[in-house]
């Protein structure tokens, strides 16, 4: 479990260019938003009423890219991030 988030964190960190050393604050971001899809998943997935049954997948992935950009510009002061290849 705990090899699998920070693999996602290294990827994810990877995917936004941001070069070694990360900054501790954004690595904590980072991982917090892994987890943050992990629930917005399994709730998307659950059915019955306590499911996220009202959201179709569009909605999902809408939801957790803006929480990404929001958390990356929250914790890096600016986004793209320092760093940044793209």
């Amino acid at each position: 479990y705990a090899r699998t988030r920070a693999a996602f964190t290294d990827r994810v960190l990877d995917g936004l260019g941001v070069p070694p050393p990360v900054p501790p604050r954004l690595r904590a971001t980072v991982r917090g938003w892994v987890a943050l899809t992990e629930e917005v998943t399994v709730h998307w997935l659950t059915p019955g009423p306590a499911g996220g049954g009202d959201l179709d997948r569009s909605d999902v992935v809408d939801l957790v890219e803006e929480a990404l950009v929001a958390l990356v510009t929250m914790a890096a002061g600016s986004f793209p991030p320092p760093g940044h290849r793209g």
